[in-house]
């Protein structure tokens, strides 16, 4: 560890050459994504999906809806509501508070509608009970009363769209995962204000009476359970009786019109004049509303949502308890059965899918004209041309990809300066006044073959890096020295006896920090320079394969810079210590699976010493 802590601070400049850059710079100083967004907001959902109802129905066979009813003699079956599919929206404002805007308030409307569905009373519907004769005139201010016979011999079937109103009272949340997506989740009461049914049936009735005559001429109400053998009945059964069989039907329906044209309530298989209607539910009602799911931020204004709704109405029909339900009394008169209700729960469940809109004027932490959701360094103020970011120097080149920010420099050398221009930042260029190769650490290199003239034995001759930069070997490099007249700081080293137990050490992906296990390695180095001082060791940079071959270059310097470093740290003089950066040039292995490419990011270590003269 002591060694790690001593080479970050005497190699800082090296180290952070080699460090990616982070994209979203001080946005990780932001606790959420959600307190880049306004605090207003208008949501618009569209909802689809299945209606099951379920009713509370008034009691026919009672006499509260039918007067003295026989109920010995009638028969009211249950009303049923089938299931359906729904479609509505909704639409709210809404308000997120607190400093991560995660939980807010809204309020808005709420419609819903349905798809046909069916309300049925299951057959045979039969009831008999006293009525009065308001059709035929009425003497002495009294009405006759007799009794009337209502049937129904097939199940009553309403066809029936129903839609509701309300306003939804909502919690929100809602929290981005990312600058893209997020979660959302609403839930609250609703208090309904409409509810209306449009109904159509397909009802017929059969209306039969029993009069029963007193000695004045009046008809009063028999109620026996048979009718007495002085009344008048004008009833199926009667008439059959009094027919020889088979019965003509054409005459048993003209039978019963003479006598509805005579003003008495009775016919056989007669409609409702009136069978589509509208009917109205008590307002205020108690529901509530469950939504969530996820969105997609389109834009720093818009957010589309997609997810899942249940919606949960009650609807109360006091007027059908109070006053009970009568299905019909008269010919042509009809209720609906959605009437009958005193109360309906409407459950729907489904998709929903809808825009968000934030209103307000964009957040600008640092106030910079760039709002914060695009704002790549959101607590720095910087220019709209890099997304906010600053740029200290000046130079086009943004301080978060600016490795020298308080110097200009150019696009090239990552805004350092380069005062050769040979490409090479001054900050790592060894010849900064003399223009050079990346490959030779911006120093000249005249016969262009990668050793740097300095390091070159043979500097007008190319050669190999591996004989330091001549054709062959030693006895030959010599001769060709000599015919040339040249000299070189190396020019009279040659390969050590020496063998080090390790001469390569490797580094992480885009790193030059030197591991804590590689340390032993380099003291081992040291030991060798300081015991014999005529030694010299010769350090090359290399990396794989992935990215660029200036980035390249400059990692692999900075990697044979930071051995360089610490050896003069342990007391080993810095012209004794020759570094270069081979970037990715010299692979020991091909770079074509991850291991391998590890393989290839290290530094190499010779030990060189003097040619015996």
């Amino acid at each position: 560890m002591k060694h790690t802590l001593l080479i970050l601070c005497i190699g800082l400049a090296s180290v952070t050459t080699t460090q990616a850059q982070d994209s979203t710079g001080a946005r990780h100083l932001l606790k959420t994504y959600d307190e880049l967004l306004p605090r207003f907001c208008l949501d618009f959902n569209l909802k689809y999906g299945v209606l099951a109802n379920n009713g509370t129905f008034a009691n026919m066979n009672t006499p509260t809806a039918y007067p003295s009813i026989i109920t010995s003699l009638s028969s009211a079956p249950a009303i049923k509501m089938s299931n359906t599919t729904a479609v509505g929206g909704d639409f709210h404002i809404g308000y997120f508070f607190g400093e991560k805007r995660h939980w807010g308030i809204g309020i808005g409307l709420l419609y819903s509608s349905s798809q046909s569905y069916n309300v049925t009373m299951g057959g045979p519907f039969h009831v008999e009970y006293k009525s009065y004769d308001t059709l035929l005139p009425v003497r002495n201010n009294v009405a006759d009363t007799f009794r009337q016979l209502i049937t129904s011999h097939n199940p009553v079937t309403e066809n029936v769209r129903s839609s509701a109103l309300s306003i939804p009272i909502l919690a929100k949340y809602k929290h981005q995962f990312s600058k893209e997506w997020g979660f959302f989740a609403e839930a609250g009461p609703m208090i309904n204000i409409v509810s209306t049914n449009t109904t159509n049936t397909n009802a017929a009735f059969d209306y039969e009476a029993i009069y029963k005559f007193t000695g004045d001429g009046y008809s009063v109400y028999d109620n026996g359970s048979v009718p007495a053998s002085n009344d008048w009945l004008v009833t199926q059964a009667a008439y059959n009786a009094n027919h020889p069989a088979p019965v003509n039907a054409d005459t048993l329906n003209l039978y019963f019109n003479t006598i509805k044209g005579r003003g008495y309530n009775v016919g056989l298989n007669q409609s409702p004049t009136n069978k589509s209607q509208t009917t109205h539910y008590n307002p205020f009602g108690i529901g509530f509303l469950i939504q969530a799911g996820v969105s997609y931020q389109l834009n720093y204004r818009m957010t589309a949502n997609i997810g899942g709704y249940y919606n949960y109405q009650t609807f109360k029909n006091p007027t059908a308890e109070t006053n009970g339900y009568q299905i019909t009394n008269t010919i042509g008169n009809y209720s609906s059965l959605t009437d009958a209700a005193k109360q309906v729960t409407a459950q729907s469940y489904g998709v929903t899918v809808g825009l968000r809109f934030f209103i307000g004027a964009p957040r600008d932490i640092d106030a910079d004209g760039v709002p914060d959701r695009s704002d790549e360094c959101p607590l720095v103020f910087g220019l709209a041309e890099f997304n906010g970011c600053p740029d200290t120097d000046g130079d086009g080149v943004p301080d978060k990809e600016d490795r020298c920010p308080y110097e200009k420099g150019t696009k090239q050398t990552a805004g350092c300066p380069d005062r050769d221009g040979d490409g090479v930042p001054d900050d790592i260029d060894h010849c900064p006044d003399q223009p050079g190769t990346w490959a030779t650490a911006g120093c000249p290199d005249r016969d262009g073959d990668g050793v740097a003239d300095d390091d070159d034995l043979c500097p007008d001759v190319a050669g190999l890096k591996k004989f330091h930069g001549c054709p062959t070997d030693s006895s030959q490099r010599t001769s060709i020295l000599a015919a040339a007249g040249e000299s070189s700081p190396m020019v009279n080293y040659q390969p050590s006896h020496i063998e080090l137990s390790k001469s390569v050490i490797n580094f992480d992906y885009k790193k030059a920090d030197i591991s804590d296990s590689d340390y032993p390695t380099l003291d081992e180095v040291a030991e060798h320079l300081k015991k014999d001082q005529s030694l010299i060791v010769y350090i090359s940079g290399h990396t794989d394969d992935v990215g660029s071959y200036q980035s390249n270059m400059m990692l692999s310097f900075a990697r044979a810079e930071m051995v360089q470093k610490y050896l003069v740290y342990k007391g080993v003089s810095k012209t004794r210590v020759i570094i270069s950066g081979m970037g990715k040039a010299d692979p020991i292995i091909a770079n074509d699976t991850p291991e391998n490419r590890a393989k290839n990011r290290r530094i190499e270590m010779r030990l060189l010493m003097p040619i015996s003269k």
